[in-house]
């Protein structure tokens, strides 16, 4: 039987759980970790970046040490925007990670100190008493929990979150193992071809692993293995010297974000997942697990935060996710020789661009659903109270637009003005005059946008 009460309890233990895990038990809280042990990941593998090497090193330090290989200890190149491998590539250089081990190492780690680990289990509901019930292969334990973290990867549903939204192309990994050709052996190699690109990892012994990421309409009839020895057969690299090969798994790689629950953080690849070309999932995860690692605390103290905060995280997830949308765009554009091609077309084309703000002509006031009160600003493990306004239909605090305070912005709305009024009025606030017209013109703009100031015939 498990512990009466924890500070968190967090949903599925793969390196963003565990790393966040780790950074709540340092800070002393009672943590009840889950997992189904049921491997999620595309492939045996994954790659790091040679340049995202810092992020790594905090909780979980020894198990990522364990996990990795020696850095640049395969050739690493890539066969993009011409017909031979470039070997050394810069974005390349990194390490690689042995999922399974690395996964099974961090769990240790957690155990080990202090974390409360319940694997295989799953959290099954939430009573109206406000416990939750986790189940395991034995029986159900109703738990209560201050906070809760869902850390499930990229499985659409999520419960009890909301349904993601698509934020880019339909993106299939279809991971296959074989045996790699002689020469090909102690390389890992990324090659672009005409329906999608491959990452093939070759180790110094045992099988091949290569990750084919295409479109999910190229094998509408299920992952036959016609249409994927089709894929292979266009790889001039070792995806495509592979021999007595079969398929291990196909996971739906298409980027989401999920919109952000009122008392649910999630965390990783529950967050928001983001094309493979673009970021390394692992470091994003543990990147996210350690900023969230500085909100769960304040979130204890201060219940009537958790709101604003989830809202906050949600938003800085969504943010790197568009960022990250951004990269993968410009590695997509990178090659030149598919460019008609229904995958490359997709993805090389220009994001569309937002709207022109519409110029309000008329006078305007503040929204009846904005009501002051204190904002949580959410940043990396930091957050804080402090005074500005709450939109009692969304629940979202905003305390500044533009880089410039939200009270006194409103306060040039005490009456019905028009734009160019408020603009002119921003010289006499002493927190407004010294930000140019042009500046407070661009945040009440941004306001208008957002709907905190609505005309004031509405």
């Amino acid at each position: 039987m498990f512990a009466r009460t924890y500070d968190c309890l967090i949903v599925g233990a793969g390196p963003a759980g565990c790393r966040l895990a780790l950074g709540l038990v340092e800070q002393g809280l009672e943590v009840l970790l889950l997992d189904h042990l049921r491997p999620t990941y595309s492939g045996p593998h994954e790659s790091v970046i040679g340049w995202t090497s810092s992020g790594w090193f905090g909780a979980g330090r020894k198990a990522i040490e364990a996990a990795l290989p020696q850095w640049d200890a395969l050739r690493r190149g890539a066969i993009w925007g011409s017909e031979e491998v470039r070997w050394q590539n810069e974005f390349l250089l990194g390490g690689l990670i042995r999922r399974g081990e690395f996964d099974r190492r961090l769990r240790a780690q957690c155990v080990d100190a202090g974390v409360t680990l319940a694997a295989p289990a799953t959290l099954a509901a939430r009573r109206d008493d406000g416990t939750w019930v986790v189940r395991d292969s034995q029986c159900d334990h109703r738990v209560r929990a201050r906070t809760v973290v869902v850390a499930t990867g990229r499985a659409r549903r999520s419960a009890p979150l909301p349904a993601p939204e698509v934020i880019g192309p339909p993106l299939l990994a279809v991971t296959v193992l074989g045996t790699p050709a002689g020469e090909d052996r102690g390389s890992a190699v990324i090659e672009s071809v005409p329906d999608g690109w491959s990452w093939c990892t070759a180790l110094p012994e045992g099988p091949a692993s290569a990750v084919l990421m295409i479109e999910p309409a190229l094998l509408a009839g299920g992952p036959s293995r016609a249409a994927i020895a089709g894929v292979l057969a266009t790889c001039r690299g070792p995806a495509g010297r592979l021999r007595d090969w079969r398929v291990v798994c196909a996971n739906d790689a298409t980027p989401r974000c999920r919109p952000p629950h009122a008392a649910l953080l999630a965390l990783g690849d529950a967050a928001a997942t983001v094309d493979p070309m673009a970021s390394q999932g692992v470091e994003k995860a543990l990147h996210m697990a350690d900023s969230v690692a500085g909100l769960i605390a304040p979130a204890i103290a201060n219940p009537d935060w958790l709101p604003q905060l989830c809202r906050g995280h949600a938003e800085r997830e969504h943010q790197l996710a568009r960022t990250c949308q951004l990269r993968a765009q410009d590695f997509y554009r990178a090659e030149t020789r598919w460019a008609e091609r229904p995958f490359w077309r997709a993805r090389q084309a220009a994001a569309p661009s937002a709207p022109a703000p519409v110029v309000p002509t008329g006078p305007l006031r503040v929204a009846p659903n904005a009501r002051p009160g204190m904002v949580v600003t959410v940043g990396h493990r930091t957050c804080r109270a402090q005074p500005g306004w709450n939109d009692e239909r969304t629940g979202r605090g905003l305390s500044q637009i533009g880089g410039l305070p939200l009270t006194p912005l409103f306060g040039l709305f005490e009456r019905p003005r028009s734009l160019a009024e408020a603009v002119a009025a921003a010289a006499t606030v002493p927190e407004l005059f010294v930000s140019s017209p042009a500046k407070v013109r661009e945040a009440l703009l941004l306001l208008c946008a957002d709907g905190w100031l609505i005309p004031a015939g509405s």
